[in-house]
């Protein structure tokens, strides 16, 4: 019988001279320095130590303020918020609701459950409101959420479930000895300033779904009743966070930096800007015609003449008051036809107001609400089309069953949560959100479709 192949393991190690990691793909050297895994949990990554900068939680983006860099570019962009506000709610839907199991597993007219239990604990808890809105949001800015669950005094029961700050939680740096995040860290000097030490704050346990009953028994053994959860969704290259998949908006000098400018810009031009509507034109041989004795006048007398007439103009061509109103000049004409003391007055084209000099903000709006996942027919930037085209009620329609349809994949994300919790407290419900849909008005008169589940009134 041959002989099983050496193991091909990849090992990083430091350069003494450069500092930097490399990946030696020598097996003689790899087999000799490396353990070979063999017990029987899942492989964890091991994270080199300056991915955690020497501090005691993971940083969360560059200089650990990528959740402070988001919240503050979109707080300056209106568009971006109002986007985010509408998926949000999007999401949310016509809310929270959950379904027996044992009715799940049946498959057909499968009906919304209502235990008394279940609903108080919801109610107490403020589930919907103040759990699940900022969920949500903090979704939408982070894809990534963290909450609180609270256990009884024998810590088989989850008592209550709460909303924890993205921007202000951090993981705890891995454990070289069971290599994960073992703490989250809840304080609000996250979002404050940036800074290697934390003086004000929590540590609460970091629950492992991998390690569930470790968990437990490491919050038993703090002599607590509390543990932190992370809903996120796993995105490429992950370590401690995921990376949105529309940061590339917030990069520097990105879409979100382009938006933010233009107000900026309109307002500059706006005080200051010389902004001339009118070109006079006055020749010296009008005075001539309209002052006999013009050429006996001094310098002085000259420019107060000279002054009124520019003054008269001013006030006749700018006062709204006088808007209909004509200008009359009197001139005389030379042997060649050249024109005697003419006033001619020649409006200038407003460049700010044809936008000629002001970046358009609808290209950056639209790259916006596109990247952060909406339709640009939403929020009303979809250009005109024709019949069925871009920006029509269909459009809308369509793209707003599309997003809904998609949300699921989010809310299971953030509902994990709640249906570990079903099981642990032995509920036996699965959470859902329910939605309604959007038809023509020939199927439905007001173009709504509740789903099955839907609490309508009349």
């Amino acid at each position: 019988m041959s002989q099983l192949p050496r193991p091909f393991v990849f090992q990083a190690y430091k350069d003494l001279d450069t500092g930097n990691y490399h990946v030696s793909p020598t097996v003689d050297t790899l087999v000799h320095n490396v353990p070979v895994s063999t017990d029987d949990d899942p492989t964890r990554l091991i994270v080199p130590d300056e991915n955690d900068f020497g501090w005691r939680w993971a940083p969360y983006g560059q200089d650990d303020r990528l959740p402070s860099m988001i919240r503050e570019k979109v707080e300056q962009v209106s568009m971006a918020g109002q986007t985010m506000y509408r998926l949000m709610a999007m999401m949310y839907g016509n809310g929270l609701m959950y379904y027996k199991n044992s009715d799940l597993a049946r498959g057909t007219n499968v009906e919304r459950a209502y235990i008394p239990e279940i609903q108080d604990w919801l109610f107490y808890n403020q589930i919907e409101e103040k759990w699940l809105v900022p969920q949500f949001l903090n979704y939408r800015y982070l894809v990534s959420t963290f909450s609180e669950l609270i256990f009884n005094k024998r810590r088989d029961y989850v008592t209550g479930l709460y909303h924890l700050e993205g921007e202000f939680s951090r993981k705890s740096r891995q454990n070289p000895h069971s290599l994960r995040s073992e703490y989250l860290y809840y304080s609000a000097d996250f979002a404050n300033r940036y800074h290697g030490s934390l003086t004000h704050g929590q540590a609460i346990p970091l629950f492992d779904w991998q390690r569930p009953q470790e968990c437990l028994e490491m919050m038993t053994a703090n002599g607590g009743y509390k543990l932190a959860w992370h809903s996120y969704l796993p995105t490429f290259g992950m370590i401690h966070y995921p990376t949105p998949p529309f940061v590339a908006l917030f990069k520097k000098k990105g879409w979100m930096d382009v938006a933010a400018a233009v107000p900026h810009i309109v307002d500059s031009l706006q005080r200051n800007q010389m902004k001339l509507v009118y070109e006079i034109s006055i020749p010296i041989s009008h005075f001539v015609a309209r002052y006999p004795d013009w050429n006996n006048y001094d310098a002085k007398k000259k420019t107060e003449l000279m002054d009124e007439v520019c003054l008269f103009l001013q006030n006749e061509l700018s006062d709204t008051g006088n808007a209909g109103k004509s200008i009359v000049t009197f001139f005389d004409t030379a042997r060649d036809g050249t024109p005697l003391g003419k006033i001619e007055i020649k409006a200038i084209d407003d460049k700010l107001k044809r936008d000629s000099w002001v970046p358009s903000s609808n290209a950056a709006n639209a790259e916006i609400v596109q990247g952060l996942g909406q339709h640009p027919s939403q929020v009303g930037l979809a250009p005109e089309g024709g019949k069925m085209g871009a920006g029509s009620g269909s459009d809308m329609r369509e793209s707003f069953n599309t997003t809904t349809n998609l949300n699921t994949l989010e809310q299971n994300v953030v509902l994990n949560v709640l249906n570990w919790i079903s099981r642990f407290n032995k509920w036996d419900v699965t959470f859902k959100i329910d939605h309604t849909h959007h038809t023509t008005t020939n199927n439905q008169e007001d173009g709504l479709v509740p789903s099955a589940t839907t609490i309508t009134t009349e």
